[in-house]
């Protein structure tokens, strides 16, 4: 269970023995890299919010699930690659980032993961557009559904936007 993993994940950090043999390893890189747990926290409840379809009231809920799922991700790759903290600048620009990333993902697979039962595009976003969350598995979208799924990717760039200036706070191998 993901509760196990991340007591497994708590004690491998502690310098516990692991039951998973790769959890040292883990454990080693975190340590010398100075990766916060709050980091790998993230992540296992990120994990834990995808088990099971579930919808958004707001944008700001969708963000949250976007931080889990992609930001702390990110977070922790900067720590990895190294980078200028700019007073937790560069921190802020990782988050911008990773939302930018997982909402480029939802774009990409909406029809997907309609089909699949998951709607990820916040549910106040969809009725101000007066769009039928069934339009969501169409071969093509509707007028009222590509009106959203604009809005959607402009709100990726504009999260891109910002985030392009993290780049120069990156050590260079992490920059590609």
């Amino acid at each position: 269970s993901l509760l196990q993993w991340r007591g497994d994940v708590d004690n491998a950090l502690a310098g516990d023995p692991s039951a998973w043999p790769g959890l040292p390893a883990l454990a080693d890189v975190v340590v010398r890299r100075g990766i916060p747990s709050e980091y790998l926290h993230a992540v296992i409840e990120g994990v834990s919010m995808d088990l099971y379809p579930r919808r958004f009231a707001h944008f700001d809920e969708l963000s949250n699930y976007c931080y889990h799922v992609a930001s702390a991700v990110g977070l922790c790759c900067i720590h990895i690659w190294g980078y200028d903290s700019d007073g937790g600048r560069a921190e802020r620009l990782a988050e911008a980032c990773g939302i930018a990333l997982q909402l480029t993902n939802i774009l990409r697979d909406v029809r997907e993961d309609a089909i699949n039962g998951r709607v990820y595009l916040p549910q106040d976003e969809i009725e101000r557009f007066g769009v039928n969350v069934e339009s969501f598995k169409a071969d093509a979208p509707s007028p009222e559904l590509r009106a959203l799924l604009e809005f959607q990717a402009k709100r990726a760039y504009d999260y891109y936007d910002e985030a392009k200036d993290l780049i120069p706070l990156i050590s260079p191998v992490g920059r590609p």
